[in-house]
């Protein structure tokens, strides 16, 4: 028989193993998070310790001060990543149709990143529920250890504690902001972002530009779809029905995607006539605008345009839309090469303009195939002349130079 006295060490060696097993993986792991760390790999050194604390049970000064420094790395790398995104969706490269002058801008900041510019972006998720848990991880660290850890971790912490608090004034309503703005509520986002910059919170202030900017874009996108309606003019006659008067600009087309518009391409900007989309784009916008504003837009059959492009019952029988004078009404080869134009020149007796050159206009038919019709820059006069027969074309055509005017019925 074993003396009682080694029984109970026997016991006490047994109990005690998990605890040294433990300390010992836990210290394997914090030796991954460390190397993790120098190689700045600091969400996987975040994993690290997060185990390491799971193993022990606990945290202690060592471990908490990593996760400090990495948590603090991983904001600047977060925040990086929205400037990143952000110039993404601008362009791929200062090249594109979309804001060369916002690219560029971007680019700049991007190259140029610091810490400190961490006020600027617009945060994500994970980056707001990262700041939240290092404001808190300081405030524990310095109550806990303010003075059994050296001098110099402290005044780190403390740092870093005073620069991520000011950064996450209002921190519980900016993340009520982000989930409004999923929802698409951006006018009570709005209200609340306004709140939290009025009370200091730098990443408040961005929120409230953004939000500001986008309530803007949103109610510029409605006046621009509902300026389709608005313009349209009645045509007269046994079917009655509304046209344009103008053809869609590039500004109402995006606008109808419900999209902002990004493109300098064209010379007249945004109210530039669309052109050189497919058909299968043309019929993607309809059906999108449509959904958007529950009407019911269509192309022009080419019996109503015809009818609308001579002037309809008050036809004077002019050669051209509006006048026997090509130059008065149309935009063709001879008289420019730009497609910066709508409604520059005279309307014809509906008050229709463009129907002659500028972009030749798609019009539907029987059957499988859609028709251009009043000729376009690319034209000749007598391309351009109402005569002139429209050309045929299959529904997977997209020729050069091709726009759309909008015909809604009598109903509207």
């Amino acid at each position: 028989m074993f003396p009682k006295v080694f029984l109970v060490l026997f016991v006490s060696i047994i109990s005690l193993t998990p605890i040294i097993s433990q300390n010992a993986l836990a210290k394997i792991e914090y030796a991954e998070a460390e190397t993790a760390f120098q190689e700045g790999k600091y969400a996987a050194s975040l994993e690290h310790l997060a185990l390491v604390k799971e193993m022990l049970g606990s945290t202690n000064a060592k471990v908490m001060y990593l996760e400090i420094l990495g948590r603090n790395k991983l904001l600047a790398e977060l925040a990086l990543a929205s400037l990143k995104e952000k110039m993404q969706t601008v362009g791929d490269s200062p090249d594109t149709h979309k804001n060369r002058s916002d690219y560029l801008m971007l680019k700049k900041q991007v190259e140029a990143f610091e810490d400190k510019d961490q006020a600027g972006i617009i945060p994500s998720m994970e980056y707001l529920i990262n700041l939240q848990e290092l404001v808190g991880l300081t405030e524990v660290y310095i109550a806990s250890f303010e003075t059994t850890v050296p001098l110099e971790k402290l005044k780190a912490v403390y740092t870093i504690s005073k620069e991520k608090k000011e950064l996450a004034i209002g921190i519980d309503a900016i993340l009520k902001v982000k989930e409004l703005m999923k929802q698409d509520a951006k006018e009570t986002a709005l209200t609340i972002a306004k709140s939290v910059c009025e009370s200091g919170g730098a990443l408040g202030c961005t929120l409230l530009a953004h939000l500001d900017a986008a309530v803007t874009l949103k109610k510029n996108l409605k006046a621009l779809v509902q300026s389709i309606k608005d313009e349209m003019i009645l045509v007269a006659g046994p079917t009655p029905f509304y046209i344009a008067p103008y053809e869609l600009s590039i500004e109402q087309w995006h606008a109808g995607f419900g999209k902002d518009y990004k493109n300098y391409y064209s010379s007249g900007g945004g109210t530039a006539p669309i052109k050189n989309v497919s058909i299968i784009n043309i019929a993607e916008f309809i059906k999108a605008l449509n959904t958007l504003t529950g009407l019911t837009y269509r192309l022009p059959t080419e019996t109503e345009w015809d009818y609308a492009a001579s002037g309809g019952a008050a036809s004077k029988g002019y050669k051209y839309a509006g006048s026997d004078a090509i130059d008065e009404v149309a935009h063709y080869k001879k008289n420019t090469s730009s497609y910066g134009y709508r409604g520059t020149l005279k309307p014809n007796e509906l008050g229709l303009y463009d129907m002659s050159g500028n972009v030749a206009e798609l019009c539907s038919t029987e059957g499988n195939y859609t028709v251009l019709k009043g000729g376009s820059i690319f034209s000749s006069r007598s391309e351009c002349e109402l005569s002139r027969e429209g050309e045929q074309l299959k529904n997977e055509i997209s020729p050069q130079g091709m726009g759309v005017r909008l015909v809604l019925d009598a109903s509207l």
